[in-house]
């Protein structure tokens, strides 16, 4: 009886023990797995604070891009409106030029309509004779209307020479004056400018030209105005400006009605 329940007692601490080792291992065991994934944490949170720093210098760059990007809206805004302003500038200084050219246009065909009126009665008048009670009444008005042509075409000179020189003396933002040369170094290859008839005087009896003495006319130069492939007639140049030219046809050449924007051609 007593060898049997010796080899159980055996046996249950035999069983005790493999029991107990097994508990220590799975216990070592669980204290390892503990310590990984305590590692494995205070890593993760490391990175979590380093995800949090980034984050925050993410949105203090995103606040600073935002202030930049504002700052950069209103400086373009500042600058449309400026060019705005400027282009409204450019505007009125074109106007201003379009205005002081048609007017000193205006002044030229007027000079010399009443030059051609003053030529036309000059011959009425009488060669001078000794002054006589009878011959002054019949003498005086023909040389009294001269008179008055010479007044009023010097008077339009003045204008036209007070006109010249305002339009010399006023500044351009940007841009040089109509009645500014063209530079002298600008290419010898460059197509040479188109010029035409700006004006037609009384009769077709002359020409007012966009070609003056900035454009190298000299008084007496041979011009053939042109309508296409037509030739419309031939003038000389009889009064010279800075941007403008009197043109007198010459008699027996015209050959169709002239017109505003005729080509004008260099004659040879």
């Amino acid at each position: 009886m007593r060898r049997p329940f010796a080899i159980a007692l055996i046996l249950a601490m035999l069983a005790l023990a493999g029991i107990a080792l097994h508990f220590r291992s799975t216990a070592v065991e669980a204290e390892t797995r503990a310590r990984s994934l305590a590692r494995e944490l205070a890593e993760s949170r490391f990175e979590a604070k380093r995800a949090r720093d980034r984050a925050a210098q993410l949105e203090a760059e995103a606040a600073r891009l935002d202030s930049e990007l504002g700052s950069a809206k209103t400086r373009t805004t500042a600058t449309e409106t400026r060019t705005g302003e400027l282009s409204r500038e450019l505007d009125a200084v074109r106007t201003t030029l379009t205005a002081r050219q048609q007017r000193e246009i205006a002044l030229l065909s007027e000079i010399e309509a009443l030059r051609q009126q003053a030529r036309a009665a000059a011959p009425t008048l009488s060669p001078p004779q000794p002054a006589t009670p009878a011959a002054t009444p019949a003498t005086s008005p023909a040389r009294e209307e001269q008179a008055a042509y010479a007044r009023r075409i010097a008077a339009l000179e003045a204008q036209l020479t007070d006109l010249l020189t305002r339009a010399l003396e006023t500044p351009t933002n940007g841009e040089t004056s109509s009645s500014t040369p063209a530079p002298a170094e600008a290419p010898a290859t460059a197509a040479a400018p188109m010029h035409q008839v700006v004006r037609v005087g009384a009769q077709d009896a002359f020409v007012v030209i966009d070609f003056g003495s900035e454009h190298g006319a000299l008084a007496g130069t041979s011009l053939t105005l042109a309508r296409g492939t037509s030739e419309v007639a031939r003038v000389q140049i009889s009064d010279v400006r800075p941007r403008f030219s009197i043109a007198q046809v010459l008699p027996g050449t015209q050959k169709r009605q002239l017109q505003t924007g005729d080509i004008v051609l260099l004659a040879h």
